[in-house]
């Protein structure tokens, strides 16, 4: 575990989206190839259709609603990348890029979860890497993921650190060409990953 919290640390000083970007990149291609072989397991020997229910219990709405919810929040990134984008208009909109990227998400998650339960039936788990077989393949889906998390970590709290940092600590104590100005950010910045 402290190797993890000594790359976080590392990544927690990246102070720009431009160089964020390869790290964010290396992240999305983890989570393809993880995606790809989630996927291949899933449509491995479908069983027959009718030996699945068809609707679950009510009494698992609120269960189901929860991990929707988790599953859709990126409020924060989502501030942040319209407030650095060259054109922020182009953002919202009904075919703005969020409208266009939220669809796509939700739509993989819907075919996920069909074909999931479809797959795995009652035995599904609530985390579709814990219902894969336990061979090389299907648990190398776990690493993938963890790097994955991992990568993505400073472009979570890039939100965090721009505005507790910028708007907050660092007017309040300190002036931009103070000499100390860069020590006391990485600091800070190393401070917030410990923290959390």
């Amino acid at each position: 575990m402290a190797w993890v919290a000594l790359v976080l640390l590392v990544l927690s000083q990246i102070r720009t989206l431009k160089v964020l970007a390869p790290v964010s990149l290396a992240a999305n291609i983890s989570m393809v190839v993880g995606q790809a072989i989630i996927w291949y397991y899933i449509f491995r020997d479908l069983p027959p259709i009718h030996s699945r229910p068809l609707v679950g219990p009510i009494s698992g709405l609120p269960k189901f609603m929860g991990i929707v919810l988790f599953a859709m929040e990126s409020l924060g990134v989502i501030i942040a990348l319209e407030n650095n984008m060259a054109d922020p208009a182009a953002f919202t909109g009904p075919f703005g890029i969020l409208n266009a990227g939220m669809a796509v998400v939700i739509t993989l998650y819907a075919v996920l979860g069909f074909f999931g339960f479809y797959q795995y039936g009652d035995d599904v788990q609530d985390v579709i890497t814990l219902s894969l077989p336990v061979d090389w393949t299907g648990q190398s889906v776990k690493v993938i993921y963890a790097l994955a998390i991992v990568l993505t970590y400073p472009l979570q709290m890039w939100p965090v650190l721009e505005i507790t940092w910028g708007k907050y600590v660092s007017g309040y104590l300190l002036q931009r060409d103070d000499r100390w100005y860069e020590l006391w950010e990485s600091l800070y910045r190393a401070a917030l990953v410990l923290l959390t």
